[in-house]
């Protein structure tokens, strides 16, 4: 049996790729913190711009390729490669395990036993591949977004759901930390020339105000509770995680340690759990009846919302001032 000495050392994310990403870089004793570099976004469409559900309305687009950034900062290449065949496939994935590599798949989760929608709808998922037990005909799988743990996987499972796949190559960074106080303003200015406290002010006032909002929140169904759930995970956990870029720089440049940048970290994970009650709260209204309850309910994610604006205006002040 091949299986790799790979551990799940973080969950902690807001992607289920970025997820494999930071592990596989652990696991090959790198950094990783560029990765969270472009991430700090978020993006919301008034109902009388679009007339999509609220959820389609809400979006995390990167502003940076975070693949290009882990490769320049860091030196993990990460190589895309298309499913000409799962024979193929598979020559490649035990050729990379045997050099003591994972490897990433695209895979629909439909087929994934671990996740929360296997043999209920198909979800585009990401997770990686650390061994292979050929006499059971499984491989084993690590996938940080769902899991703490390897477990194995049904060779049949992986072949009906596997869409493409990825190999992991060392490579020498081509970029350093001389340019880092652009780096750490990409985000802030994108908050500021953007318009987008103004944009998760508007999200608030239709919560509040627009009872379309409450009925569309108790039409969902599974799926709809797992993209707005995952919206909610993303908005929260890349707070968390771009905290932990600008606490990389701190780490790593000296002149950084003597600015205040430390605070917009503290600030924005201040604000990572403020929007997780957030989640929570929005997952509690598709079931409740009683409307002093859900009037309350309302209050709070106004407050919180307010509260978060706030904490991240404050925090991108900081940083378009350093």
């Amino acid at each position: 049996m091949l299986k790799l000495d790979y551990k799940i050392c973080r969950t902690e994310v807001c992607d289920c790729m970025m997820g494999v990403i930071e592990n596989t870089a652990l696991y090959f004793c790198l950094n990783y913190e560029y990765l969270y570099s472009g991430i700090w976004v978020f993006r919301f469409s008034p109902q009388y711009v679009n007339y999509e559900p609220f959820w389609k309305r809400l979006s995390t687009p990167e502003l940076l390729n975070s693949h290009i950034q882990i490769e320049q900062y860091h030196g993990l290449a990460i190589r895309r490669k298309e499913l000409l065949s799962f024979q193929k496939f598979k020559f490649d994935m035990i050729e990379q395990l045997l050099n003591g590599k994972p490897i990433a798949v695209c895979v629909n989760a439909f087929y994934c036993p671990w996740s929360g929608v296997y043999q209920k709808y198909p979800l585009l998922h990401f997770c990686a591949l650390v061994g292979f037990d050929k006499d059971r005909n499984v491989v084993l799988c690590a996938d940080p977004y769902f899991m703490e743990d390897i477990r194995p996987w049904p060779m049949d499972e992986l072949e009906m759901s596997i869409y493409h796949y990825y190999i992991f190559e060392i490579v020498p960074p081509t970029k350093d930390l001389s340019n880092w106080k652009n780096d750490i303003k990409v985000c802030a200015a994108d908050k500021i020339y953007n318009n987008v406290f103004e944009q998760m002010n508007y999200m608030k006032q239709e919560i509040i105000h627009d009872s379309n909002f409450i009925e569309e929140m108790k039409k969902q169904n599974d799926q709809y509770s797992f993209e707005l759930f995952y919206q909610m995970k993303y908005i929260s956990h890349s707070r968390y995680n771009h905290a932990e870029f600008l606490r990389y720089i701190i780490k790593m440049v000296p002149e950084a340690r003597r600015t205040n940048l430390l605070e917009s970290a503290l600030l924005l994970e201040e604000a990572s759990s403020l929007w997780r009650t957030i989640g929570l709260v929005f997952t509690k209204l598709a079931y409740m009846h009683k409307q002093e309850r859900i009037y309350k309910y309302l209050n709070q994610i106004a407050e919180r919302t307010d509260k978060c604006i706030a904490l991240e205006q404050q925090a991108a002040n900081i940083i378009m001032n350093i």
